[in-house]
């Protein structure tokens, strides 16, 4: 799957560009009170985080398949071009390779972006430092306070019921548990954020939800049957699932679910 930004035609198109062959600007959301923006900000790092989040909006709109990023603009992704990846996005917009290995994972989690492959755990990660100078990636203080931060959220309830019921549909076990924990911690989050008073009834109600759409789905297209039952496929597509519960849901009781603590 090519690495590309999630809903782009949704966000960052309006009437105007979709007239254009080549852009040479881009429309963007203003919002600064959404669950994506204070979670992206909400990081030691966050600033330049956003930064480069916008910057990589800018070269999705100009890659050949706009929000499509891949390395090469004048293909598509059937012909089979390399996806952009930390190195190269470093090249072209020159912001740090350290940055982009961080935001990226952020980015999927946060569902802003998909087909990113997150690094296994164990793999070179460059250092990224932050404005007072102080290392934030790649020391041993910091891997113990990553690990130590990775078990009090393997100790939450609501992360168990959620990697439960996603490895019942898939023999038990994940192909990559290093990713589809930081997706799992995402969907717990993002469940918290939507029903403060009850989310563990809003993860159920998604994962039923999620888990019918995958199974009913007889369109030409097979959009959701050819969707992964997986964290971090569910994730990226958090707010499409939403919508589809509340244009299919009759339940009274359950559009309170799925609705409340919205903001």
């Amino acid at each position: 799957m090519a690495l590309r930004i999630t809903d782009w035609d949704e966000h960052y198109e309006n009437n105007r560009t979709r007239e254009m062959k080549r852009m040479s600007w881009v429309p963007m959301p203003v919002k600064h009170d959404g669950d994506g923006y204070t979670e992206l900000l909400d990081h030691p790092n966050g600033a330049a985080h956003f930064g480069a989040w916008c910057a990589l909006v800018q070269v999705a709109a100009r890659c050949g398949t706009r929000g499509t990023l891949l390395r090469d603009s004048r293909t598509t992704p059937q012909e089979g071009a390399e996806s952009h990846n930390p190195a190269s996005l470093a090249r072209m917009t020159r912001i740090p390779e350290a940055v982009w290995v961080e935001v990226l994972p952020r980015l999927v989690s946060i569902g802003w972006i998909e087909g990113y492959e997150i690094p296994q755990e164990g793999a070179a990660i460059p250092q990224v430092v932050a404005m007072n100078g102080t290392e934030l990636n790649g020391t041993e203080r910091n891997r113990k306070k990553v690990a130590a931060s990775a078990a009090i959220v393997k100790t939450d309830p609501l992360y168990h019921k959620v990697e439960e019921a996603f490895k019942s549909k898939n023999d038990g076990k994940f192909d990559d548990y290093a990713k589809e924990g930081v997706c799992i911690h995402a969907i717990v989050k993002k469940a918290r954020s939507r029903n403060p008073e009850d989310p563990g009834a809003l993860l159920s109600a998604m994962l039923n939800a999620f888990w019918k759409l995958k199974t009913s789905d007889s369109s030409a297209k097979g959009f959701w049957r050819s969707q992964p039952f997986l964290p971090s496929a569910l994730s990226p597509l958090w707010s499409r699932v939403l919508e589809t519960m509340r244009n299919d849901e009759v339940d009274p009781e359950l559009l309170a679910i799925v609705n409340g603590g919205a903001a």
